[in-house]
């Protein structure tokens, strides 16, 4: 039997024998529409003809089994067994077992593996004993081998088809998900362009507007307006290039190397009246990856700098060794009527600790008496 077992189990030609999808409504529907048309008309026949037997009784009985496999087909297979025990003890074999083999379809439906090779041996122990009590009746055997066939097949039929809807159903389910992942995905890869390049041009226009309102030095005034122009056209070409048609992925190709950020962001941080002081020790080349990364890392700070710190120096400190190259940024923390106007929801920093842990780094940012510090190390090696 274990080898019957492994047999259906492994077959790689369908998916006939894994475990049983539920019966759908419409076969929950049918199978009690047949069983109750069944029990009406061995009632209506018991009452035409005014005769109530026990054999009428259990016929009603097995066909109410049916109902059974609704709730539990190991439970329904085990009163099926019950039930031929009592019909061979009453000579009712022969009804019984014609309801049994009808039966069989239904089980290969709703059964597991173990409860399909128990209803088989029930089926064929009954078909053995029925030969032995009625050695010339060969023919009811085998009509009720013949339902059997017919009926597991049909059964067979209908579990496949299930167990198809099920799988294409979950296989729905998961590409689902996996759009649902890729859209996700893609939003933050836009999201990521939109705060690393425009926010911070966005945030200089903002607060140079503010300082050339109070600069009376015409010089300073007309450097100040060209800053903002050249941010404002930075910008604008940026939502271009996103918004482009014919694009397929979005490129982050506006962050440029650390070098070229770092004079960027001191001659904004100057421009905003800031006062930004510079120390490097970079003596060697850094790996693109990591080199982006820390561009980034400080693009995001000044631009915060420029969005939450007051007037004053602004520390930037470069280093590196032959395992790391870290960055510091310190500024002085501070309150000012601006911060209301330029709205900061912390999406920046937290897709920064993300990039940066993934590159193996460190990210922090903490407050140090009056000053706010940011902090990030990648590895070199």
């Amino acid at each position: 039997m274990s080898n019957v077992r492994t047999i259906f189990q492994t077959s790689g030609a369908s998916h006939a024998f894994e475990a049983p999808a539920p019966m759908n409504t419409a076969e929950r529907v049918v199978l009690l529409v047949v069983v109750g048309g069944a029990m009406g008309t061995i009632l209506l026949t018991a009452a035409l003809g005014n005769s109530f037997t026990l054999a009428g009784l259990l016929d009603l009985g097995v066909t109410g089994l049916f109902a059974v496999f609704l709730v539990s087909p190991p439970i329904a297979v085990a009163m099926f067994a019950a039930a031929m025990v009592l019909a061979f003890l009453t000579g009712w074999d022969g009804s019984a077992f014609t309801a049994l083999a009808v039966a069989t379809g239904v089980v290969v439906r709703t059964g597991s593996t173990r409860v399909i090779i128990v209803f088989a041996g029930l089926l064929l122990l009954s078909a053995a004993k029925i030969v032995m009590l009625r050695p010339s009746e060969p023919v009811l055997i085998e009509i009720g081998l013949l339902i059997a066939v017919v009926s597991g097949a049909a059964g067979l039929l209908m579990r496949s088809a299930r167990g198809r809807e099920q799988r294409l159903a979950a296989t729905a389910r998961e590409q689902a998900s996996v759009m649902a992942e890729l859209r996700r995905d893609e939003r933050l890869l836009i999201a990521d362009e939109l705060h690393d390049v425009i926010a911070h041009d966005l945030t200089a226009i903002a607060m140079q507007a503010r300082v050339v309102e109070r600069q009376d030095d015409p010089a300073l005034r007309a450097e100040i307006h060209r800053e903002i122009g050249d941010a404002a056209r930075r910008a604008l070409r940026d939502v271009r290039r996103l918004i482009e048609p014919g694009h397929g992925e979005v490129s982050t190709g506006r962050i440029d190397d650390f070098e070229t950020t770092l004079t960027d962001m001191v001659a904004t941080l100057r421009t905003a009246g800031y006062s930004p002081a510079v120390s490097s020790n970079l003596s060697q080349p850094v790996p693109r990856m990591m080199d982006s990364a820390l561009a980034r890392v400080l693009r995001e700070s000044t631009t915060n700098v420029l969005k939450h710190g007051r007037k004053g120096p602004v520390r930037i400190h470069v280093e590196a060794d032959a395992q790391t190259i870290s960055l510091q940024v310190r500024n002085r923390r501070g309150v000012t009527g601006l911060r209301n106007r330029l709205p900061s929801g912390g999406f920046g920093t937290t897709r920064l600790a993300e990039r940066v842990g993934l590159l193996g780094g460190e990210f922090t940012q903490t407050i140090e008496g009056d000053e706010w510090v940011v902090r990030a190390a990648l590895p070199l090696a």
